[in-house]
């Protein structure tokens, strides 16, 4: 029982750790919720990021450690 127990715990943490996460949002005017086309976003705490379409959308995909 021992014996099987760790290759089952050991392929869950492998799991967890290649999943990925997105983020995603919409950068809007404060003053008349206009989309902000080209403003930069990153991940807090990371190099991770990326800018915002025309309309004011975008996504930043994180994995392993970032996420």
């Amino acid at each position: 029982m021992k014996n099987s127990v760790l290759p089952i715990f050991l392929v869950f943490c492998a799991t967890l750790l290649g999943q990925e996460q997105v983020i995603s949002g919409e950068v809007l005017t404060k003053a008349n919720n206009e989309p902000i086309v080209g403003a930069v976003v990153f991940y807090d705490g990371s190099a991770l990021g990326t800018i915002t379409d025309i309309e004011g959308k975008y996504e930043i995909k994180v994995s392993g450690e970032n996420a």
